[in-house]
């Protein structure tokens, strides 16, 4: 009995180290993976039962090896090809940024130019005698009022100004208070013309409002069909604003942030900063009329020369965690 316990136990050991099941044959090792579905992908667990069901698995085992080596070498030819149009992409980005900001710089210059013209015009109005401004279609922003405002305190022939054309600009209702300004700065105005431009119902009701706090307006009332503000002192027409045909404000707003004053691309600069945007390997950074090549996402085929392999719906399991 001593006998048979002692070999009991030794083919017991056996079992263990060389993972027989009770009727002699290896369990198979099969590998599970929690983070990557690869080993689905290539059906790592079907070739390695096969393997292991044969008597001489060294050699489908170097064939196999030799099979996913192809593959990577497959991927890092990819990569190293992404790499290279990622290179190309980071200096593209760098030069449309450089030719933004020169375009901005050319931009301000010509803001500041158009800004000057536009002053020396309306002094140049001034000092021949001719007090009315007629600055239609003239461009005008709201900065453009401030700076009319600035020139209009610096003449003495503001007292003689009755009549204010500003159609067709680009004025929104960010210049209200500033309107309001000149119109308090134009102690005869009779005619202030803000046609064309972009008000909205808040910003003319805004007008309305203020024009009736004017010291000497009695009466201030709409006329055709809201598009302009009368405002009257006693029985006399003291004051009319022209608002007909206003257009979208949000075209002035795209106008205007032409004149942003950041254009520094600074989510490009953020980008080509971070470790997306770093170049490192085997990178021709040279590529010139080479269009970026996009490959599709290869479909990795099953391990093995054959995808024919048995059911192993019912494989006994050994699991190994990798």
């Amino acid at each position: 009995e001593a006998t048979a316990a002692a070999m009991t136990a030794e083919m017991d050991y056996i079992k263990r180290e060389d993972m027989l099941d009770e009727t002699g044959r290896t369990k198979p090792i099969l590998i599970q993976s929690n983070e990557s579905n690869l080993v689905e992908r290539l059906q790592i667990n079907e070739f390695i039962y096969t393997a292991q069901q044969g008597k001489n698995p060294v050699p489908m085992l170097v064939e196999k090896v030799s099979h996913l080596l192809e593959l990577l070498h497959t991927a890092q030819t990819q990569a190293d090809q992404y790499l290279n149009d990622l290179s190309r992409s980071n200096g593209l980005v760098q030069a449309l940024r450089k030719k933004n900001l020169s375009l901005f710089e050319k931009a301000q210059v010509y803001e500041g130019f158009k800004m000057r013209a536009l002053m020396k015009f309306v002094s140049n109005s001034f000092d021949s005698g001719f007090c009315n401004l007629h600055l239609d279609g003239l461009n005008f922003t709201n900065k453009s009022m401030t700076e009319l405002l600035r020139l209009l305190t610096s003449f003495s022939c503001v007292d003689q100004i009755s009549t204010v054309r500003l159609s067709g600009n680009a004025l929104t209702d960010d210049c209200v208070d500033t309107m309001l300004r000149i119109i308090n700065a134009i102690p005869y105005i009779k005619l202030l013309d803000l046609s064309r431009n972009h008000f909205t119902r808040t910003g003319i009701q805004t007008f309305e409002d203020a024009v009736r706090q004017i010291e000497g307006i009695t009466n201030v009332v709409r006329g055709g069909e809201g598009e302009k503000i009368l405002a009257h002192s006693g029985n006399q027409l003291r004051l009319t604003i022209l608002f007909k045909d206003q257009e979208d404000p949000q075209l002035a707003e795209d106008q205007a942030g032409f004149n942003a004053q950041d254009l520094s691309v600074k989510a490009a600069d953020d980008f080509l900063n971070s470790a997306a945007g770093v170049v490192t390997g085997p990178v021709d950074p040279i590529m010139a009329g080479q269009a970026p090549t996009m490959q599709a996402e290869s479909i990795l085929p099953p391990i093995g020369k054959s995808a024919q392999h048995e059911n192993t719906d019912n494989i006994p399991t050994h699991r190994g965690r990798r």
